[in-house]
């Protein structure tokens, strides 16, 4: 894996310290047109609620103590977000604080995802968003031993921008053919192109309109929140079989190529994913992701590629051609495909180098459902979804999880398979991203634009805590852990290896 990561341009960098009571904040700034440099009095306006803290600025090579007001909520509304709203994400509502955040990582939930009036027996489960959405804030999972919640409620989910506030033209319009969008977008599709997305006379309803480009602005998002916190979810997305010319399978604009087009394009992106150059989608979903295919065939650069595990005799017949396709035999089961899963993850991974993955974690592969062939059991599932997510993340890969496809009369059950990927992406993120609020106290490291991967290898109470760092460009070789009162440093190791920082004796 070492070999395949290549050594990035050394920048310029800028570190800021800031420590409250209960949370170390190491912020590592890139010089580069992504951000802009504030004056220190003007960053701690942006921060009108944080607790009592130091603040030492290499900016001016001196210490000084500043009080500041207590934290009064782990929310950040609109007009008190300033290091969120730094990240130009766009949202039209932040959830809960990432920092603050010790069971899950950033979800992406519009209210607008489900709607209610859609026919009963239609094969498409419209309803199952919000079902996922209830699954993820009724239902307990064991967090160290201790029955949790991932989500306590609504206000926690990072809301995408509303359907008025979207850049249809921009967005949309620059990829996907601007006539077919503009006749989807006013209810004047054609009978036939109606039938072969397959909604027939309810692709026209205004809900739906309005949810289909909510969809691929929650990916959008999902990916933001991914770059700058290395991995988040959305509770929608995945529509692959869409191409450049219109839709198809249930799925009408491609929120895969979208958001992969928005993370390589500095116009849209205004630099707040920069460096991106690649972006790789990690298709699981049991059908082909066609479309998505076909939108990396047309653009002719590396700026997408795809990797589509998929049922061989299953949708669509005319199959695309991936950048790697692994057509699977009918009732491939768990072990069978985990064994290819590994291998074609790996290898993509090392051979396309991508600065980003998109991974559609499609449920249809279960062994029961309606469209699938496969016979892979929910704990594949989970596996399958644990492995890429924490390869990705091992890696020092951002990654942002879409829900794909599934299909099940009872749409309850679908939407707890479903919600695997969920509660897979909050795993790595308690493992590897809230290291510090478990083992090491107030430890916590973010760096702009790239994450540090940090996993426990010895959780016992009263015990050396070692941090596992794989290095992914010229600044973070750099890094300074702090903990409690004492800074410390190691020697980190080289681009694309692995190396260890011992954080001293730490209380659980």
């Amino acid at each position: 894996m070492a070999s395949s990561i290549n050594r990035s341009k050394k920048m310029p960098y800028r570190l800021l310290s800031l420590r409250t009571s209960s949370l170390m904040l190491w912020l590592t700034m890139q010089r580069s047109s992504a951000f802009l440099y504030k004056p220190v009095s003007t960053i701690l306006r942006c921060y009108p609620r944080l607790g009592s803290m130091s603040f030492h600025s290499s900016f001016s090579g001196s210490d000084s103590t500043l009080s500041v007001p207590t934290p009064q909520s782990r929310h950040f509304p609109m007009e008190n977000s300033c290091y969120l709203e730094s990240f130009g994400l766009k949202t039209s509502r932040f959830g809960l604080d990432p920092f603050q955040n010790k069971l899950a990582c950033p979800i992406v939930y519009h209210e607008q995802y489900s709607f209610p009036g859609w026919p009963e027996n239609h094969t498409f489960p419209m309803d199952k968003f919000a079902r996922i959405a209830h699954i993820l804030k009724s239902t307990t999972h064991l967090v160290d031993d201790t029955p949790r919640l991932l989500v306590q409620n609504e206000e926690d989910f990072f809301r995408p921008l509303d359907f008025d506030d979207i850049p249809v033209e921009e967005w949309l319009c620059s990829i996907i053919d601007p006539d077919f969008v503009h006749r989807f977008l006013n209810g004047m599709l054609t009978t036939e192109e109606a039938r072969r997305i397959g909604f027939r006379e309810q692709t026209a309803r205004p809900e739906l309109i309005q949810r289909t480009v909510l969809e691929v602005a929650g990916t959008v998002l999902t990916a933001q929140l991914a770059f700058h916190f290395g991995v988040a979810a959305n509770l929608a997305g995945g529509t692959h079989h869409a191409h450049p010319l219109g839709g198809a399978g249930y799925t009408i604009l491609n929120d895969l190529a979208v958001t992969a087009n928005f993370l390589t394009d500095k116009r849209l992106h205004g630099g707040s994913t920069p460096g991106i150059n690649r972006v790789l989608v990690i298709d699981c979903d049991v059908h082909q992701g066609d479309g998505t295919a076909k939108f990396s065939t047309l653009w002719g650069d590396d700026r997408l590629a795809t990797l589509s595990i998929h049922c061989a005799s299953n949708y669509p017949q005319d199959k695309a051609n991936s950048t790697y396709d692994i057509g699977l035999r009918d009732k491939c089961g768990d072990s069978e495909y985990m064994e290819i899963l590994k291998r074609c993850v790996e290898t993509a991974l090392v051979e396309v180098e991508p600065d980003f993955v998109l991974y559609d974690g499609g449920v249809d592969v279960y062994e029961h459902d309606k469209l699938g062939r496969l016979s892979l059991t929910e704990n594949g599932i989970r596996l399958r979804d644990r492995f890429v997510v924490e390869k990705c993340v091992s890696l020092g890969i951002p990654v942002a999880a879409v829900v794909g496809g599934g299909y099940d009369k009872d749409v309850d059950a679908l939407a707890r398979r479903h919600a695997i990927v969920h509660e897979e992406c909050s795993r790595v993120w308690r493992e590897y991203r809230m290291l510090g609020y478990r083992q090491a106290r107030s430890l916590v490291a973010v760096s702009f634009g790239r994450i540090v991967c940090a996993k426990a290898q010895d959780p016992t109470p009263k015990k050396h805590i070692e941090m596992r760092i794989v290095a992914r460009s010229e600044a973070q070789i750099n890094r300074t852990c702090i903990q409690g009162e004492k800074a410390l440093t190691g020697s980190l190791p080289d681009i694309g290896q692995e190396g260890c920082l011992d954080l001293g004796e730490t209380n659980a």
